[in-house]
């Protein structure tokens, strides 16, 4: 009996975890999903983590739903995390770890049908465009950011391809 208490505390637990995420409460999200295993927890609680400025932590937790998606066989979602750990190494100008990332980000979504996640990956690819001087290179990467978030209902991803497009 006591391992059933503490099962249902667990799942109540991730339950308010989340609610904690969708109002923004960092610390409390953070705190309340630190049992997280399913991967979609995980990048909650890798979330919740850096919007509490617990960096290191984040991304350990971060790569851990990486492996987690990968273990599941969601190339999509894991391609998705890749992307995420490369902005994060990016900001951390830890280039050779980003430089990674993005590669096992551009593996695991070229071999996926055209998605929200390649949106995202297009802002990383519109970044080092825009580093490079590559202005038509950034206005087709906004572009596909556009499209890629009107097709899915991201309006994030929308309002960054036209974010790009009103940079170039």
């Amino acid at each position: 009996a006591p391992a059933r208490l503490a099962d249902k505390w667990s799942i109540e637990s991730i339950a308010d975890g989340r609610e904690a995420f969708a109002r923004h409460e960092w610390g409390r999200a953070a705190t309340l999903l630190a049992e997280a295993e399913a991967p979609d927890d995980l990048v909650l609680l890798g979330e919740a983590l850096l919007w509490s400025n617990q960096h290191e932590q984040s991304f350990r937790v971060k790569e851990r739903a990486y492996q987690a998606y990968l273990r599941a066989g969601d190339a999509r979602s894991a391609g998705f995390v890749a992307v995420l750990l490369t902005v994060h190494n990016a900001v951390r100008l830890d280039m050779a770890v980003a430089s990674g990332w993005l590669a096992k980000a551009q593996n695991l979504l070229n071999s996926e049908p055209t998605c929200r996640e390649h949106g995202y990956l297009s802002l990383v690819l519109a970044l080092i465009k825009e580093r490079a001087g590559d202005w038509d290179g950034v206005l087709e990467m906004a572009g596909d950011m556009r499209e890629l978030g009107r097709q899915h209902g991201d309006a994030d991803l929308e309002a960054l391809g036209l974010v790009f497009e009103g940079l170039v």
